[in-house]
């Protein structure tokens, strides 16, 4: 008993700081209020946006999220959201979203991005802390293509980005200036017969589709004038090339952008459509980032 008196008092989390910080900007006297930390968050967006095929680990590389608060209110058929988000991510410049326009109509759940380089660049800074052998890989790899990851390759993938996931698969996009589809062009050109001689995988180009396969994964690449696509699946391909309906022109995705309201530049934008429900959130803002969004329940 002496030592169960003496032990110390347990942690409130009111008395956490990161939580302090998450809870202040949420609007006072709102109907729900929630709070997650950062790994549980990206985890759960990761989990909506690509599902099994991005394993944890890296999740919370590529998001990097430290924490994440929301608040609800009832509005008008839905749910008004309002919060905020710090992450340990390299600031990203604000845009206005132009890929909803072009990536295929029904997509799951999408983010879209102002900087994916940033990301990139993170998490090959953390796998690498992870395995130090990985430095040397990538030294001989960009030996073996001619191109340096810092000095071509990230700053090729510096442009707006979406990752939207389909009931049949996954489509990357990425916006390409001039130099950098010529980088990308130059690495696809190159790459094949480096992943074979490594026994590593292949790619090979059929009918200006490069088809890369790697790590038991097989994807389909194509270069359009300024835009890199990838997906898994030849659908998707043939939809993405031929244009056709996108999401930005569905009556679910503009009711959700209207209700949700977001400024014209954002750093981040998502959304999600699953049966009971759909939901778009936009961060923008900088330090702890502004999240505004909507919320429908079917």
């Amino acid at each position: 008993m002496d030592a169960a008196g003496a032990a110390p008092p347990a942690r409130s989390l009111a008395g956490e700081e990161s939580f302090r910080r998450a809870w202040a900007p949420l609007p006072a006297g709102s109907a729900l209020k929630a709070y997650v930390a950062g790994p549980a968050a990206a985890a759960a967006l990761a989990e909506a946006v690509a599902g099994a095929d991005l394993p944890a680990p890296l999740a919370r590389s590529l998001l990097d999220l430290r924490w994440v608060s929301l608040a609800a209110d009832p509005d008008e058929g839905g749910f008004r959201l309002r919060g905020a988000a710090a992450a340990g991510l390299e600031e990203p410049p604000p845009f206005a979203p132009t890929l909803p326009g072009e990536v295929p109509a029904g997509a799951e759940a999408a983010v879209f991005l102002s900087r994916l380089d940033l990301l990139l660049g993170g998490l090959v800074a953390d796998l690498q802390r992870l395995s130090p052998g990985l430095a040397r890989q990538i030294d001989l790899a960009q030996a073996a293509v001619c191109l340096s990851l810092q000095g071509d390759l990230l700053p090729a993938l510096a442009g707006e980005a979406a990752l939207a996931r389909y009931p049949h698969g996954l489509v990357v996009a990425v916006r390409l200036d001039s130099q950098g589809e010529e980088v990308v062009r130059t690495l696809l050109s190159r790459l094949g017969p480096v992943l074979a001689v490594a026994g590593l995988g292949s790619l090979r180009e059929v009918g200006g589709v490069y088809r890369l396969a790697v790590a038991g994964r097989r994807l389909l690449v194509a270069l359009r004038p300024g835009r890199l696509l990838l997906t898994d699946s030849p659908r998707l391909l043939r939809r993405l090339r031929a244009g056709g309906p996108a999401l930005a022109s569905g009556e679910r995705y503009r009711r959700l952008l209207a209700r949700a309201d977001p400024p014209e530049k954002v750093v981040a934008l998502a959304y999600c459509s699953r049966p009971g429900g759909s939901a778009m959130v936009a961060a923008s803002g900088g330090g702890v980032y502004d999240l505004r969004g909507f919320l429908v329940l079917d």
